[in-house]
């Protein structure tokens, strides 16, 4: 079983609030580029992967050449200034579809059984299942309200691969939440493991999490 790996990154944020919270990130760019870096190394749980890699900023050209190295395939949309509107503005849910809806014109889906997208900074731990992550399923964790699914990491099965654009699509002139567009498109339409194997600290806060 062949799985695409995506990882969605900004390591050189902007100065400009999004429309929930002034603070855009309490790590400085640096943090971030080291956070990402324990992202990727993270992934060596995950075994017969390709992974894409999606930027969206003016990295170094030192810091770019690692996180190359590291990874199958590396997009950086920076210079793209449609892109650049996106990611830089104030709807988060928009950026992060805009990256993976961009991001996936770079592939061949139909090599891939699975989809697994884990976001820039958080990394897989101890509790991440491989059996589990292999399996014919789409995996999310639910938000405690049951009406969102959280993103900082999920599978995509093969026969969801459609579904999943759908939402992207959808998302990307959706001015609303991205965790509420995919439980909408979603409906059940997944598995809710008792943990995701996944951990890391919320940007805006530095809240530490662990699904």
């Amino acid at each position: 079983m062949k799985t695409l790996v995506i990882v969605t990154s900004v390591i050189e944020i902007t100065n400009n609030p999004f429309d929930y919270t002034s603070i855009r990130s309490v790590y400085t760019p640096n943090d971030r580029y080291l956070q990402t870096i324990q992202t990727i190394n993270s992934l060596s749980r995950i075994k017969n992967k390709t992974t894409l890699f999606i930027e969206t900023s003016n990295l170094s050209e030192e810091k770019e050449n690692a996180i190359k190295s590291l990874v199958d395939v590396y997009v950086n949309f920076n210079e793209n200034q449609k892109i650049k509107e996106v990611i830089d503005g104030s709807i988060k849910g928009k950026a992060e579809a805009t990256q993976i809806f961009e991001g996936l014109k770079l592939v061949n889906l139909e090599d891939y059984d699975s989809i697994i997208k884990i976001s820039g900074r958080y990394y897989l731990n101890d509790e991440f299942n491989s059996e589990l992550y292999s399996k014919n399923i789409s995996i999310f964790k639910e938000s405690e309200a049951k009406d969102a699914l959280s993103t900082v990491l999920y599978r995509i099965k093969k026969s969801d691969f459609n579904l999943y654009k759908e939402t992207l699509k959808f998302c990307l002139d959706d001015g609303g939440m991205l965790e509420s567009n995919f439980f909408k498109f979603f409906d059940n339409r997944y598995n809710v493991p008792q943990k995701l194997g996944v951990s890391g600290n919320v940007s805006v806060d530095g809240t530490y999490i662990e699904f």
